[in-house]
């Protein structure tokens, strides 16, 4: 079970972040190199960078790594309730929330600093917990 003093607060989850916008970055160029400047491309080309965020980091939670490879960087890994690794039905559920917690200028994202077990909405949603790996 997990419990209050597993989980990461928001300065100890800032690391993985960058790593994950480093990716971003290079999948935007990629995009944009083959969809050209056109105001239907540019729909097109973030469409496909939120999809391929949601499923690059769903494929790395639902590993053996249990998180992106900033969040393995980081010693950083994500469970459920039990402190097991999560399947890829809750790792995509999981990423999709982080839509709904990005909306109001990413106020889902600073739940973590006075929710009781430092969850943001989507980890709540999901039932899911970033951890210290040990």
């Amino acid at each position: 079970m997990i419990n209050e003093y597993y989980v990461l607060k928001q300065g100890e989850k800032d690391g993985p972040y960058t790593h994950t916008v480093v990716v971003l970055l290079i999948e935007k160029m990629i995009t944009h190199a083959v969809d050209g400047e056109t105001e239907d491309s540019k729909y097109l080309s973030m469409l496909i960078s939120v999809l391929a965020w949601i499923l690059y980091n769903a494929i790395f939670e639902a590993t053996k790594l249990q998180g992106s490879l900033g969040k393995t960087v980081c010693n950083m890994i994500v469970v459920d309730a039990r402190g097991q690794r999560i399947d890829f039905g809750k790792a995509l559920s999981r990423n999709f929330a982080k839509i709904l917690s990005s909306l109001l200028c990413g106020v889902g994202f600073l739940t973590v600093l006075w929710s009781p077990m430092h969850q943001a909405w989507h980890d709540q949603l999901a039932k899911t917990y970033v951890i210290r790996k040990s």
